[in-house]
C-alpha cells in the first residue's frame, strides 16, 4: 500500500491539518487519512436532500471536473450535524459513511468495511450525541478500526 500524507484533525476547529516531523511532511503508511478526507469532505447535497438552505448544497469543487458521475469524493454527514439523534438519524449517518467509503471496496483498497451507528451518552447519562464506529478489513488481512463523534462533540460537552 502506498503512503499518504498524514492529516491532523482538530475537533473544535473542524479541520484538518498537515504533520510535519524533523522539518518533513508525515506519512500515513495506513488508511486514517483516507477516512478523514472521505467522511469530512462535504459531498455535494442531491436534489431529494432535506437542506435548510436549498441553495447550499456543498460538494467539493474538484468534482466538476471529474469524468465519471459516479466519482465523488466525500460524505453527507454535514446533512446530520445539525440532526437530533433518532434512529433515522442513526441510518442516515450509517448510510452516509457507507456511501463516502465505497471507493475502497470499488478500488480493492478493502476487503469489507462495517459501520455502526449509534447513540452515545453525556456523563449524566442522557443519550443524545450520534457515535460512529468504522471497522475496514484491508486486502493484507489488517483492520482499521476507528471512532467517531466530532461532528456532535462539541455539543455534547457543552450539555
Amino acid at each position: 500500500m502506498s503512503n499518504d500524507i498524514k492529516l491532523l484533525w482538530s475537533v473544535p476547529a473542524m479541520d484538518g491539518d498537515l504533520e510535519y516531523s524533523t522539518g518533513d511532511l508525515t506519512l500515513d503508511k495506513g488508511l486514517e487519512s483516507a477516512v478523514i478526507i472521505s467522511m469530512y469532505t462535504d459531498a455535494r447535497a442531491g436534489d431529494d436532500d432535506k437542506l435548510d438552505d436549498p441553495d447550499d448544497k456543498r460538494g467539493w469543487w474538484g468534482d466538476l471536473t471529474n469524468e465519471y458521475d459516479d466519482d465523488r469524493i466525500g460524505s453527507k454527514l454535514w446533512l446530520r450535524a445539525r440532526s437530533k439523534t433518532t434512529n433515522e438519524t442513526l441510518v442516515l449517518a450509517k448510510k452516509d459513511v457507507k456511501d463516502c467509503l465505497q471507493w475502497m471496496l470499488d478500488d480493492g483498497v478493502a476487503v469489507r468495511i462495517d459501520v455502526n451507528a449509534e447513540r452515545l451518552a453525556r456523563n449524566d447519562g442522557v443519550v443524545d450525541v450520534l457515535g460512529i464506529e468504522l471497522k475496514i478489513l484491508q486486502r493484507d488481512g489488517n483492520v482499521l478500526a476507528m471512532n467517531f463523534y466530532e461532528l456532535w462533540e462539541e455539543q455534547f460537552n457543552g450539555l
